[in-house]
């Protein structure tokens, strides 16, 4: 297995599938300890839910000197902690008026890249519960929909305001996905794109900075850890 020529410790596989499921290839090398926790976070949301609504998303930064920017895996782990505050809130709220409705744990995989630029950016997947929630909503700010709890949870991890946060948290196209045990093809596609962030490509290594993260599996059940 290949090893990558800035930090032995990291395997890398070229091949055109892991576990049996169609990878990217065409960008180069992946990290293979970054696929399988990927894998492992998207196998394990279908062991907690029947159906699972997921999305991709991109998070970018203000336009200003990057290097005054706070860590950011700091911001991130703002980030997460406001977004899963802002849907335990929200299922709350239902709960309170519908004792049968659905809870949902906040599942994600992330990783790091940068632009020829030198701005960094951040790549997601985040999976929840489908019966809790199936839509982004409309992307208009001030809606009570996952759309603006993800543009109000990056403004509270960046300490702007949700109109300042505007092109900061942007959707790539024909980004949502309906996974369930039943539907096999949607499963492979999904790992097919959360391939793309688990390449080696447009990452930088040796500077002590956290390139992927994902939710943590121990024992069956997710564990949250700081990146």
């Amino acid at each position: 297995m290949q090893r990558h020529n800035r930090n032995t410790n990291i395997r890398l596989l070229d091949a055109e599938s892991y576990r049996g499921i169609k990878v990217i290839s065409h960008r180069g090398p992946l990290v293979v300890d970054y696929l399988n926790r990927a894998f492992d976070v998207l196998e394990y949301s279908l062991r907690c839910y029947r159906r699972v609504f997921a999305f991709r998303m991109d998070l970018r930064l203000p336009a200003q000197p990057y290097l005054d920017i706070p860590n950011t895996g700091q911001i991130l782990n703002r980030f997460i902690a406001s977004f899963k505050a802002k849907v335990e809130h929200s299922r709350y709220q239902a709960a309170k008026e519908n004792a049968y409705a659905h809870q949902t744990e906040v599942l994600s995989i992330w990783c790091k890249e940068w632009s020829s630029n030198g701005a960094p950016h951040f790549h997601f997947v985040m999976l929840l519960n489908n019966d809790a929630f199936c839509t982004l909503g409309k992307f208009e700010l001030g809606r009570d929909n996952l759309y603006n709890r993800l543009i109000e949870a990056w403004a509270s991890a960046l300490g702007l305001t949700a109109e300042d946060t505007r092109g900061l948290v942007q959707f790539p196209e024909n980004g949502t996905y309906l996974l369930s045990r039943e539907s096999p093809e949607v499963y492979r596609d999904l790992c097919y794109r959360v391939s793309y962030l688990c390449k080696v490509e447009t990452k930088r290594y040796g500077d002590r900075s956290h390139n992927f993260g994902a939710s943590h599996i121990k024992n069956g059940r997710m564990q949250r850890i700081a990146v």
